[in-house]
């Protein structure tokens, strides 16, 4: 059987996770987009400053990022990219997930999933979900 939380917890559990990606050394966090196993990373999009906060307060178990980052991500490598990594401003990883094209039902959907070194990679937007 599943454990299943209240709205109350899984926001709390959800802002504990989202606010690591605020800490460390570094000016701020970043997302870093690679191929399977991360052997290589494609891109890697930074989030706002550090003490702005990436993502918002958690309603209802998720919380959105705050604002797109500041500027698009040129990809430094090509291939097709499979996971993402979330870190902090000390380069920690925080959590990770799967990538996949739109209506594909990964974790994260981008319009394509081949990168080619020199794309534009950005985020219209991005959620952080606690489980229910």
């Amino acid at each position: 059987m599943t454990l299943a939380h209240i709205t109350s917890v899984r926001n709390t559990l959800c802002n504990t996770v989202v606010d690591l990606l605020d800490i460390g050394a570094g000016a701020q966090g970043d997302t870093q987009i690679g191929t399977a196993a991360f052997a290589a990373i494609l891109a890697t999009v930074l989030f706002e400053v550090k003490g702005t906060g990436a993502f918002g307060a958690a309603a209802a178990g998720i919380a959105t990022m705050t604002s797109p980052p500041r500027e698009d991500s040129s990809a430094t490598g090509g291939g097709t990219a499979v996971t993402f990594r979330c870190r902090d401003a000390a380069a920690a990883e925080v959590f990770q997930g799967t990538v996949g094209a739109i209506a594909s039902g990964a974790d994260m959907e981008l319009s394509s999933t081949l990168i080619n070194p020199g794309d534009a990679v950005r985020f219209n937007s991005f959620t952080y979900a606690s489980s229910p």
